[in-house]
């Protein structure tokens, strides 16, 4: 009888490794590939939030009602911080100049893309989705014209069930990655000590939910990157066969730390 059982054990076995083959790729498949919003799409699912009632013909059990209310507090308060971004006063610069200027061009040309990934928390997963962003954001670039317009992309994937301290340590690991690529990686969220660059009582990193940032790299982004020989030597790769005051610094930077 054993003998008999042991074929219909392995066929078993397969069949159940074959679904868990299946499952394991779809979600690989899933976390590389993010499904993306305009800025506009998303202040308006966020101002929802704000009214009293929100039409819903479609029966809810109590779990999924919850989860909705909480994508759209996500929602509201990510929107609010890019709202100060845009609109809070740099007062050590001037009267005039906001602390992220480029929030308003790009949002504007719908050039500003978020996406809100609900259950990625682990290592594993958001660095799929780190890198699946990464990918997207290169195909997106290609099929922009202008220069100008292509350092107004910005990719912001949010993480609201992410620690900071993952958040911080996969920007680590994959810095040099995407500044080998072009681009920059950037962090935001509420254990950001990153200071102003003009203020060392402002930290604009802050986010209220975790947030992973991809944009194309630009020149006078040597600022960020004179910390480390290996950044200015892929800074310097990026934009060889240029001319500028910024590049003329990381050259001299990249010849003093040799």
């Amino acid at each position: 009888m054993s003998k008999m059982d042991s074929p219909h054990k392995v066929f078993v076995a397969l069949l159940i490794g074959g679904f868990i083959l299946i499952w394991y790729i779809q979600k690989r498949r899933r976390l590389s590939v993010i499904s993306f919003e305009t800025a506009a799409e998303w202040r308006t699912k966020a101002k929802k939030s704000l009214s009293p009632f929100v039409p819903n013909f479609r029966i809810e059990i109590p779990e999924e009602q919850e989860l909705r209310n909480e994508d759209f507090s996500i929602r509201y308060d990510t929107w609010r911080y890019l709202e100060e971004l845009q609109t809070r006063v740099d007062e050590v610069a001037s009267a005039s100049r906001s602390i992220c200027p480029f929030v308003e061009p790009a949002s504007k040309a719908d050039y500003l893309k978020l996406a809100l990934l609900r259950n990625v928390h682990c290592e594993r997963d958001v660095i799929a989705v780190v890198r699946g962003g990464k990918k997207q954001f290169l195909l997106a670039l290609r099929e922009i014209d202008s220069p100008v317009k292509k350092s107004w992309l910005c990719f912001l994937l949010v993480f609201p069930e992410a620690k900071g301290e993952l958040i911080h340590k996969i920007k680590h690991d994959l810095k040099q990655e995407f500044l080998d690529s072009g681009l920059m990686i950037g962090e935001f969220h509420q254990l950001n000590s990153t200071k102003s660059i003009r203020s060392d009582y402002f930290y604009p990193r802050r986010a209220g939910h975790p947030i992973i940032a991809i944009r194309l790299m630009i020149d006078n982004d040597i600022n960020f990157l004179q910390i480390n020989k290996e950044f200015i030597e892929a800074y310097l790769a990026n934009f060889q066969g240029t001319s500028s005051a910024n590049v003329n610094k990381a050259e001299k930077l990249y010849q003093s730390r040799k």
